[in-house]
């Protein structure tokens, strides 16, 4: 406790406190009788101990937050308390008015026990919306982007208002658990817009549940529930102009095989089906084809084991493999080159049936890349045709991107943005990010020989007008080392803390068209 001297301006600690020597019949005493003989010698007798204390007592009752303790209890907390011990009023936390207006109403008192309104300063723009924050742990830099739960006015496009409710943690999960500490409680159901879904038991292996891979929640009688996973049968498939591809080994329809497999031999010749060929695992397709034509010239097929591979950086020494295909059809083939990879060539397939050769090759190359295209091309021959196939790496320069402060344009730049390498094609980019300060800056940054974006695209859809952003071109260093002064050009937007993010943001995608 401590009391105020107005004449000689300071505070004096007064080692008294009083405090609640029984809760159940609310009766107060003071540690030590300091109270009172702390306090001048009142010697011209003017003030009555019993006035003060009765000013003190006065005080201390009327004052709403205050420490308390319940009956039979010997843990202290700071309660909102009456002289019942039992606050029976509306609580109201917040503003009273609100843009000149008084919202304290009837209606506000009666249909609710507490009322929360934390509205910005008065007059504000922001009085639309009320948040408030859970705070955890001491680190303050984890606290901008602290789970929150706010009310905000929002209104239609027909002008009708209305108040959403939203739950956000930008910084971790969000986890809703219906169920009791003790490790062998089933838990209860959790019920969205009516819509029951299943508890910790029903869902837990270990409890009986059924939740597992390859399941899903389906609905059924008003519950969610778990149930195999089975596509829905429209009846049909694909679309006219469509691709369907279909992946098996093998692939059966109303349990027949599209891999035709015999090893009885042909009695006579049909077409390109010779006397005393048997099938194995070859494609109906195909046999169709030698039936209708005698003669099917060789296939061959090059692919990327990584399809990333497609795009490579310039002046970076990448490791290309390759899967490789060769087919005889009607007649044996020749020895298959394989261009700019090792092995070179394939050994010829001879064979009375169709047959499928396929392999592994290294791509060779000068590395480091210069910019340009690195052919690897097989050929496959059976004397009367000769049929290519061809896979290409294209050495090109990356694009930068992300967000960050640093308005000096030079090589560190790079440094703190993502480089992403792959061709010019529009881009669709979410830049959200959970500490966005109001200093950051979007860049985005290519090989200035792409030419000028013809249009930017803001988060909602709208298009980002010139004056909006800034463009200028500068040479810059591979941070790797890998290429150097090469000119780029550079697109920047500013102030986006304040234009694209408020409370609700949980994505920022900015689209770059050329």
């Amino acid at each position: 406790m401590a009391t105020y001297s107005l004449y000689e301006k300071s505070i004096e600690t007064v080692v008294s406190q009083i405090y609640l020597a029984n809760s159940a019949t609310q009766s107060y005493t003071f540690n030590e009788n300091k109270v009172f003989t702390d306090l001048l010698n009142n010697s011209d007798k003017k003030i009555m101990p019993i006035s003060i204390r009765n000013a003190v007592m006065s005080v201390y009752d009327s004052t709403p937050f205050k420490e308390t303790i319940a009956s039979g209890s010997n843990i202290y907390y700071i309660g909102i308390d009456n002289n019942q011990q039992n606050l029976k009023k509306h609580i109201y936390l917040g503003r009273r008015t609100n843009k000149g207006i008084d919202i304290m109403s009837n209606s506000l008192l009666t249909y609710s026990d507490l009322t929360i309104n934390g509205t910005d300063k008065e007059n504000s723009i922001n009085n639309d919306s009320t948040v408030v924050k859970f705070l955890a742990g001491t680190n303050p830099l984890l606290f901008e982007a602290a789970p929150n739960i706010e009310s905000r006015i929002v209104k239609n496009s027909l002008g009708t208002k209305r108040i959403d409710i939203s739950i956000v943690n930008r910084g971790g999960d969000i986890n809703i658990l219906s169920k009791l500490p003790n490790d062998n409680d089933p838990g209860k159901n959790i019920t969205i817009n009516g819509i029951r879904y299943p508890s910790v038991q029903d869902s837990d292996i270990a409890m009986g549940g059924s939740a597992s891979d390859g399941r899903t929640l389906s609905f059924k009688n008003g519950d969610m529930v778990w149930t195999d996973l089975i596509p829905y049968d429209p009846g049909y498939y694909g679309a006219t102009g469509t691709t369907v591809p279909i992946f098996g080994s093998p692939s059966y329809i109303n349990g027949y095989s599209l891999d035709f497999t015999d090893s009885r031999m042909v009695p006579l010749t049909v077409g390109g089906v010779t006397l005393g060929e048997v099938f194995n695992s070859e494609s109906i397709a195909n046999v169709l084809e030698k039936i209708i034509y005698e003669y099917l010239p060789p296939l061959c097929s090059i692919s990327f084991v990584e399809p990333e591979m497609e795009y490579a950086e310039v002046g970076s020494s990448p490791i290309v493999s390759l899967n490789y295909s060769v087919t005889k059809r009607t007649y044996n083939t020749y020895i298959t080159a394989l261009k700019n990879m090792k092995p070179n060539q394939v050994p010829a397939i001879e064979s009375t049936n169709t047959e499928k050769l396929n392999g592994i090759a290294q791509g060779v190359m000068i590395t480091p890349l210069q910019k340009g295209v690195n052919n690897f091309i097989i050929m496959a021959t059976d004397g009367i045709s000769v049929t290519t196939a061809t896979a290409s790496v294209k050495s090109i320069y990356p694009f930068f991107f992300g967000i960050t402060s640093n308005l000096v344009v030079d090589n560190y730049l790079l440094t703190e943005l993502t480089s992403e390498v792959s061709p010019k094609v529009d881009k669709r980019i979410d830049f959200y990010q959970s500490d966005i300060k109001s200093t950051d800056k979007i860049y985005f940054i290519y090989d200035q020989d792409y030419g000028l974006l013809n249009k930017i695209f803001k988060p909602d859809g709208s298009v980002l007008n010139t004056g909006q952003y800034s463009t200028q071109s500068y040479v810059f260093s591979s941070p790797e080392g890998n290429w150097a002064t090469k000119n780029f050009l550079i697109y920047r937007i500013d102030n986006i803390l304040s234009n694209y993010v408020n409370q609700n943001t949980v994505s920022m995608y900015f689209g770059f068209d050329f």
